[in-house]
This record gives structure tokens, C-alpha cells and sequence, in this order.
């Protein structure tokens, strides 16, 4: 399988995402937020900027250093929980290979699964037969310092009835988490092979 890799749209940093089969995923049919994090249907998702919605007044910049703006505090960024919300995926017609997702043709079914470093925090139900899905979903993790790898891995999930079965890649994206990455809030990054929105927000 080629590597390939996205551009990463970010307001104050980017993201490279390779292209590559991930053989440490998830299977769907596994519990991948037992190890760190738990999914919270519960949670209100934000409406409003990360920094907005934590009773911030930005100034350039709100903070330095390895600090982030909580209540118009600047207060250390790392050894806290973060909420990471899935919002949504999209992906082209065919798969990276040029074919239909799926032998018969028609939609993938779609799911992503998030990974904190070498840790799988959560993984989002199956939206079937749609080339894009909405989740709205999070999971909170600790997260306990600088340069945390936190990768978001969509794929379709081939192994449900009548399907031809097997987890199809589609693609793959990866931030390395600063203080400035955190404190912004959005992670979206879209490419040839799809779109992935996100948002990661300090507790």
C-alpha cells in the first residue's frame, strides 16, 4: 500500500498524516476504550471556540510557554484530562485503490478509531453505507506531556453482514499535541483520500 499523505488545515499548526495500514487498530468488534479513555454520549459538544467556551479573553498570545487559558487562567497544559470529540469523516466515492468500497458497490460504513501515543482511547459505532458520517462523540484521556501523539484512524468496516469482510484503511491522521495545538481546539485535516474534524478540549 503507497504511502501518501494529507495536509492537515490548522489555524495555528499542521499535521501530517501517512497513509499507511495501522496494524495495531482496533478490530471493530473489540472494546477500544477500556485501555485509557471512555466514550461520554452525555457530553455537550462545544459551540463555541475551545477558548471561548472556557471563559478565555484571548490576547495574542493567550499564553506561553507549556501553559494553556482556562478561565482566563494560564495553567499548565499537560498532566490533565482532555475531552477528543470525533465530529466527522468523509471520504470519497472509491477507495484509495480506485475501486467501490465494497464488492457489491455502494457506501462504506465508516467508523474512526483514536489513539493517544501507543494507547487506544475509543473508537465510534459504524455509520453504514454513507461516504460521509457524523459522530459526535468523545473520550477523555490523561494526557501527561508535551509532543503526545494523538492519531484519528477512519476506516470501513467491511466485517458486517453481508459485506465482504475485513476492516478497510481509509486514511489516517496524527497530531503531535503542544500547548498551542491544545489551546486552539480544532484538529481538521482533509486531503485527496478524505476530510477529518475534530476537536481536542483541556478538563
Amino acid at each position: 500500500m503507497k504511502n501518501l499523505f494529507f495536509t492537515a488545515l490548522f489555524l495555528a499548526t499542521a499535521c501530517t498524516s501517512e497513509y499507511t495500514m495501522d496494524p495495531g487498530a482496533p478490530d471493530v468488534g473489540t472494546d477500544a476504550s477500556a485501555d485509557a479513555g471512555s466514550a461520554d454520549a452525555g457530553a455537550s459538544s462545544p459551540d463555541a471556540t475551545p477558548a471561548t467556551l472556557r471563559g478565555c479573553v484571548f490576547t495574542e498570545p493567550a499564553c506561553s510557554g507549556e501553559n494553556i487559558c482556562i478561565e482566563n487562567e494560564c495553567v499548565p497544559a499537560w498532566n490533565r484530562d482532555y475531552r477528543i470529540w470525533v465530529y466527522r469523516a468523509e471520504v470519497p466515492t472509491h477507495n484509495p485503490d480506485g475501486f467501490d468500497w465494497d464488492a457489491t458497490g455502494g457506501a462504506p460504513d465508516l467508523y474512526v478509531s483514536v489513539k493517544i501515543n501507543d494507547t487506544w482511547i475509543g473508537q465510534t459505532d459504524t455509520v453504514m453505507n454513507q461516504f460521509s458520517a457524523d459522530f459526535d462523540v468523545s473520550y477523555v484521556s490523561i494526557i501527561t506531556a508535551p509532543d503526545a501523539l494523538v492519531l484519528f484512524y477512519v476506516a470501513d468496516n467491511d466485517g458486517i453482514p453481508g459485506d465482504s469482510g475485513g476492516y478497510e484503511h481509509a486514511f489516517s491522521c496524527d497530531w503531535n499535541l503542544s500547548a498551542d495545538v491544545v489551546d486552539d481546539g480544532d484538529l481538521i485535516c482533509s486531503g485527496a483520500l478524505g476530510t477529518l474534524r475534530a476537536k481536542i478540549e483541556p478538563l
